[in-house]
């Protein structure tokens, strides 16, 4: 006897978004984001039962490319891992902008850096502009540190208060990166000084992150930290 099919229902719905849940990632086909996608509707989020990431990632590379993907990833309050060693002789300062201002300069270089110039190909045209970008509006209601060897920029992490799907409050992790020009010893370091930082500000709250589904190694990152994929939302490309 075949299994009752399990329904896709709609659980949330904006002038301008849906959300819905779904049984398992793999129910998020190209047909299923066409048919929620159209007209007026920005963006659409598949909620599924947390799951363990996979060694490749959830690229969801079945998905057409007319359409960019990005995973919500979460972890209960208290429960984010430590991850890297505390160095020796420590190379690197972990240090809070000192202004809005600081912080959007510090913003705008990594992620150009790091991100846009990296996978410019997979972004859209409103991803490729920097100080379009929602961190880029909502810096004045975050926190940040910045990870510094002597007075170079080599990392920054940017925190938001944030609404889960099911309207309880988490700490959204809006940016996060570390320089991979960083020697091994250094990394570690680095990972070190920002989960310490980040496990500080979990203790009471849940953390959530957005990534793409392309960025296999942020994925991965955030897994080591703890965190497990539960919602993948799709938006048009153009």
């Amino acid at each position: 006897m075949k299994k009752a099919t399990q329904k896709i229902e709609i659980i949330k719905r904006t002038k301008d978004s849906l959300r819905l849940r779904v049984p398992s990632h793999k129910a998020v086909t190209t047909e299923l984001v066409e048919r929620y996608l159209r007209g007026k509707i920005k963006s659409v989020g598949f909620l599924f039962p947390p799951v363990k990431l996979p060694k490749d990632g959830l690229q969801f590379t079945h998905i057409s490319g007319k359409y960019s993907m990005k995973l919500g990833f979460g972890v209960d309050a208290g429960k984010a891992r430590q991850l890297g060693k505390p160095p020796r002789k420590p190379k690197l300062r972990l240090i809070v902008p000192a202004t809005i201002e600081e912080a959007r300069k510090a913003y705008h270089v990594t992620h150009t850096k790091y991100f846009v110039n990296k996978f410019k190909q997979h972004l859209s045209t409103k991803e490729k502009y920097v100080a379009g970008h929602p961190t880029w509006r909502w810096m004045d209601k975050t926190i940040s540190v910045l990870l510094l060897r002597d007075s170079e920029l080599v990392g920054m992490f940017t925190l938001i208060r944030w609404k889960m799907a099911d309207g309880n409050p988490c700490r959204l992790i809006l940016w996060s990166c570390i320089s991979p020009e960083l020697g091994a010893a250094e990394r570690q370091e680095a990972h070190y000084q920002a989960t310490r930082w980040l496990r500080r500000n979990n203790l009471e709250l849940p953390l959530r992150a957005a990534i793409h589904a392309f960025n296999v190694r942020s994925q991965k990152f955030h897994a080591k930290l703890g965190m497990r994929p539960n919602m993948v939302t799709a938006f048009r490309m153009h």
